[in-house]
């Protein structure tokens, strides 16, 4: 598990400094094209290697209740909204990336707390302090401008 969020935070990291330079010149829509191009163009290779597993999934999942499929359906949608508004914002953001990905990357506090309050998950006291911390590192970002100096005439 570790290993595996090392490297989701890694890309994450990365891939803001590529997602930076394309959405200043390419619109939304030929993102979003080009993007589902390249998987479905992948999406072959993947389900060919990975057939053992999907195809027992895939029958346990349509012989389950409904509610699965429309679940996976919804989160489906749900991620697409997200990534599109997401490279919305890159594309607005004026060179200010690391605010975008700070702001974006907040989502966590949003699904502690809905689980918190819809799941009745328990949350102890250092999960809170976290996200106080958060919201705290994140109102301080926002809130920041920098002050340019000026050089001084002689």
């Amino acid at each position: 598990m570790w290993i595996e969020c090392l490297i989701a935070t890694t890309m994450w990291g990365v891939a803001p400094l590529f997602e930076r330079v394309y959405t200043r010149d390419v619109s939304l829509c030929t993102i979003v094209l080009v993007f589902s191009a390249f998987l479905l163009a992948l999406l072959p290779i993947y389900l060919f290697f990975t057939r053992q597993v999907w195809m027992k999934e895939a029958r346990m999942l349509f012989t389950s209740k409904r509610h699965v499929v429309s679940h996976g359906i919804l989160a489906l949608i749900v991620s697409l909204i997200a990534w599109g508004a997401y490279l919305l914002a890159m594309q607005r953001s004026n060179g200010r990336t690391h605010l975008v990905v700070t702001l974006t990357c907040t989502y966590p506090l949003l699904t502690a707390f809905l689980l918190y309050f819809l799941y009745n998950a328990k949350v102890g006291t250092q999960e809170w302090l976290g996200i106080l911390l958060v919201v705290a590192g994140i109102s301080l970002l926002v809130s920041y401008s920098p002050k340019i100096d000026s050089p001084v005439s002689a």
